[in-house]
């Protein structure tokens, strides 16, 4: 709420809205798919296939609805589709599914709220953008809240619970 406020109050598009509700809706359910068939489906067979369905669903799409002659070819167009069809997109998906298969979903999920901290970061650095006072206590609040989820919690009577959420022997 705190990163977008200020966009927010300028204007609110109701599209917009609506797109990242069910944006949000297919990715748990994506999550919930993924770990109710990770002992009956390779994983890296899913990454293969979201990423035909969904680069194929854009290729038709783009084609459609924009210019194909508009495109101009060059080193940074091929280099960015390189980088983003090898490391930014095959290679990350492949890590998150194998981290979502090996431990909670809960956990690994959370940690993906750090993109756009990494993102504000990054330009803030590099492209000299503002940080707004909005913008950082939002970024604080993100922050917390992934180490709420990530830390380990010790109950009372001093059993551990591991990342797996797998009981771990009681200490003497």
């Amino acid at each position: 709420m705190f990163v977008s406020i200020d966009g927010l109050m300028i204007h609110l598009s109701a599209i917009g809205v609506f797109l990242a509700l069910a944006t949000a809706i297919a990715w748990a359910g994506g999550v919930v798919f993924v770990k109710k068939l990770k002992n009956q489906v390779d994983f890296y067979w899913m990454v293969v296939m979201q990423l035909l369905l969904g680069g194929g669903t854009l290729l038709v799409s783009g084609y459609f609805v924009e210019g194909v002659q508009t495109i101009v070819w060059n080193a940074d167009l091929i280099g960015t589709i390189a980088w983003g069809g090898t490391a930014g997109m095959a290679a990350g998906q492949v890590i998150y599914f194998k981290l979502m298969n090996e431990g909670e979903a809960s956990k690994v999920g959370a940690c993906t709220f750090l993109v756009p901290i990494i993102s504000v970061a990054v330009s803030a650095i590099f492209l000299d953008e503002a940080v707004t006072r909005n913008l950082f206590i939002g970024m604080m609040l993100v922050g917390t809240s992934i180490y709420l989820v990530n830390r380990h919690k010790e109950s009372s009577d001093k059993e551990i619970v591991g990342p797996s959420g797998h009981r771990l022997p009681k200490k003497e």
